[in-house]
């Protein structure tokens, strides 16, 4: 007896990967996966402020002149502005 199965493309195995995610047993890979997406972003968000306060330490970013008053210029230039 001979058994013929289908080729594997892409499509099936897709399916089977997403199927397996479902499962109980995959629900660990799931939540670590989740896990790892919100500690990078947590880590991209403290590098940059990081990055920012040494920036301004550091003098590269000087601060405004005088503070702007209400009213004062378009949201667009306050936008555009690099403070």
């Amino acid at each position: 007896m001979e058994i013929n199965l289908p080729e594997p493309n892409l499509k099936n195995v897709a399916g089977a990967a997403g199927t397996a995610l479902l499962l109980p047993l995959g629900m660990p890979i799931v939540h670590g996966v989740a896990g790892l997406a919100v500690a990078g972003l947590g880590i991209f968000a403290a590098g940059t402020a990081v990055t920012k306060v040494a920036g301004a330490v550091m003098g590269q970013i000087e601060p405004p002149s005088r503070p702007m008053e209400e009213g004062e210029g378009s949201l667009e230039d306050r936008l555009k502005s690099p403070v």
